[in-house]
């Protein structure tokens, strides 16, 4: 069987018109050509199950010296109705691989680019495919096969997908100099699960375990074997939620997950229909909700359509209110994920970032490690990239963050400047600099038994550097926001000047900011006092 292989350059559709010979007595209709509207490769599958990937991002297709292939092409309109329906093939090295009428034979090692075109016309529909050329076959020696399966059936524990569904299968190969850097795929169990040969997509047939092979191209018989298990749709009738859904939550957290049950508890959760009445706000996908913007939508589940009576507390359909108020943050480092991070250009210089977790008051935090210049002054800014900060210093004027001050270092008389860097605007109105107008500015530092520091700004009282007090009932945007953390004196190595950032939160008034703290004292065993 044969595929049309994907065009790497775009086809153009044109129109020419070639003129008569006429006398001064004699005028000629126009007669309109026939052109080429699109090429593109028609390889058989042997061929196509050899291209792949290569370091360059390039699908390419591997061929041995001495080896020949011929890559047909299919056209539209077909050959017969073109007006000039000669095609031209070149390659882009003759002496990497030569190419004559689709004939390719491999010369030297290197890479090469063969193309065709129409040979007679100026405006070109185009297909091009990248030849890698090998002195010799290198053998795979294994194989390792993953998949992207969406759940794991809990019977078996296997990668699971339902029936008419799919999931796609992965091979990564070993040597990575092997010639052949793709797989031909097979089902032992065809009734249960089929395989696309070239792609690895699988396609459950029917409920069953089933399975999936993959087997080296290059004739040495590796092989490797991956199990699934095909289950079968079984429609939700009714639906209700398990866990609680936060009151608010910051946009930093990226994102919330909906726990909930069904009803019958083996449904296939797939066929819940799932919605946000704000997609700007948050968009949701089988209970995953994920943060888009700051504001309040309401996320729906919709079962299957049934006159059954429901278990008491189940619903057919079942709304949750997701609110993502401008200003609020409440961030713990408790995902990986995190727009908080070092200056990548202070990375470029040296500075250092790891995130830890302490056992014994269950917090996490980054531990980072400022880069040295030439004079041993340290810098290390912790910036917040990928999303706007909101402020809001009405709802939200209290800003204050957990951090080492190296000031504060018993064994070392560090100097440093910390300051809070901004760039936004508010409505109309700009607003630039730091928070308080200078270095060290925070209203109220708070220092903790674990020499760690809270350092607390109240945006209802203290000016931006530019652009003065942010107006309550206005939400400020900053493209730009970091913690500069600079001018560490007197360090002569960077992990004498290494600190901890441990979180960076937002309240309405202070009696809450201290009520916070007071609990979360309770939990940590950790005190404070300013």
């Amino acid at each position: 069987m044969k595929k049309i292989f994907r065009n790497l350059f775009p086809a153009l559709l044109a129109t020419a018109c070639a003129f008569t010979a006429c006398n001064n007595d004699e005028t000629s209709d126009l007669q309109p050509s026939t052109l080429y509207e699109s090429i593109a490769f028609d390889l058989d599958d042997a061929i196509l199950a050899k291209i792949y990937t290569d370091n360059t991002g390039t699908e390419a297709l591997p061929l041995v010296v001495g080896e020949e292939v011929t890559l047909n092409c299919a056209t539209t309109p077909s050959m017969d109705a073109v007006t000039f329906p000669e095609l031209s093939w070149t390659s882009s090295d003759p002496s990497v691989a030569s190419i004559e009428n689709g004939a390719v034979r491999a010369l030297a090692a290197g890479s090469t680019v063969i193309t065709v075109t129409p040979a007679t016309t100026n405006i070109v529909a185009t297909a091009s495919l990248k030849i890698n050329v090998v002195d010799e076959i290198v053998e795979a020696s294994a194989i390792t096969i993953s998949d992207d399966a969406e759940f794991t059936d809990e019977t078996y524990g296997l990668p699971a997908c339902y029936v008419g569904e799919t999931m796609t299968l992965t091979a990564s190969i070993e040597p990575a100099e092997a010639t052949y850097r793709s797989v031909l795929w097979s089902s032992q169990n065809p009734d249960i699960a089929r395989v696309d040969p070239i792609s690895g997509v699988v396609e459950g047939v029917a409920r069953g375990r089933a399975t999936i092979v993959a087997e080296a191209l290059d004739e040495s018989g590796v092989t490797a074997s991956h199990e699934i298990f095909i289950d079968q749709i079984i429609l939700p009738l009714g639906m209700k939620l398990t866990g609680s859904v936060s009151e608010r939550y910051s946009i930093d957290e990226g994102s919330a997950t909906i726990s909930f049950e069904t009803y019958p508890s083996v449904s296939t959760r797939s066929q819940i229909v799932w919605a946000s009445s704000d997609p700007t706000v948050a968009t949701v996908d089988r209970g995953v909700v994920t943060f888009k913007g700051v504001g309040s939508t309401t996320i729906t589940a919709t079962c299957a359509e049934s006159d059954e009576t429901l278990p008491e507390g189940y619903s057919r359909t079942v709304s949750v209110n997701i609110n993502i108020p401008a200003g609020y943050y409440n961030e713990h480092f408790r995902s990986e994920t995190t727009p908080w991070a070092l200056n990548s250009s202070h990375v470029s210089s040296g500075a250092k970032a790891q995130r830890l977790y302490n056992e014994s008051t269950g917090e996490y935090y980054w531990l980072f490690t400022p880069y040295l210049n030439a004079s041993n002054v340290g810098r290390g800014d912790i910036q917040h990239s990928g999303s706007k900060v909101y402020l809001e210093s009405g709802n939200y004027p209290i800003l204050c963050f957990r951090i080492d001050d190296v000031a504060d270092y018993a064994d070392f008389s560090y100097s440093r400047n910390i300051n809070i860097d901004t760039s936004g605007s508010a409505g109309d109105a700009k607003y630039s600099g730091w928070i308080g107008g200078n270095n060290n500015k925070w209203k109220t530092k708070y220092k903790c038994s674990d020499s760690s520091a809270i350092l607390v700004y109240d945006l209802s009282v203290q000016n931006f550097q530019n652009g003065g007090l942010l107006p309550a009932g206005t939400i400020g945007e900053f493209s730009t926001f970091q913690i500069k953390y600079a001018d560490i004196k007197t360090p002569t190595a960077p992990e004498l000047a290494r600190y901890r950032f441990f979180w960076f939160m937002t309240f309405g008034s202070e009696a809450e900011m201290e009520a916070y703290l007071q609990d979360w004292s309770k939990q940590t065993g950790i005190t404070y006092e300013k």
